[in-house]
């Protein structure tokens, strides 16, 4: 009985010692966190309307006029980036519909302006999956073509 009680102790505080809790680690998750929330905004937005997208989408603050109604809080807008930068919508899908984008889990949405230190950025997909890229695979950002070299 308590070597099963001991097992799951170990089993709820070993994450705390795994590498992915360090501080860089936590600044990732933050802005990946941020991202998702304000992709997964864009996709209601995109129910209430149509399935289109807004009709100006081209700065950071289309962005957040066009969610406006969704009461989301500043702060979301904003990326953990230790070399700055910021959160921006994928101009190209300015007030298009939905199916008129090929591929949804490979065309970002929303970008980031700057690359991390390790030269990538974080990218929200119109299907509102989050990760980090090379900034150097991301090649265009055109829904019809979207093109990644590959995907981390």
């Amino acid at each position: 009985m308590w070597a099963v009680a001991g097992v799951l102790l170990i089993l709820l505080i070993w994450p705390a010692f795994q590498p992915g809790s360090s501080p860089e680690h936590r600044l990732h998750i933050g802005t990946l966190s941020n991202f998702k929330q304000v992709a997964t905004s864009v996709r209601l937005y995109m129910i209430d309307n149509d399935e289109r997208f807004p009709p100006q989408f081209s700065t950071q603050e289309d962005l957040r006029d066009a969610l406006a109604s969704y009461e989301l809080p500043e702060l979301v807008y904003k990326t953990t980036n230790p070399n700055g930068g910021k959160m921006m919508p994928n101009s190209e899908l300015a007030g298009i519909k939905l199916s008129a984008v090929l591929d949804p889990a490979e065309t970002a949405m929303i970008y980031e302006t700057k690359d991390w230190p390790d030269g990538k950025v974080v990218i929200a997909a119109v299907d509102t999956s989050t990760r980090f890229v090379d900034s150097r695979d991301l090649i265009n950002l055109d829904p019809g073509t979207i093109e990644f070299a590959t995907i981390d």
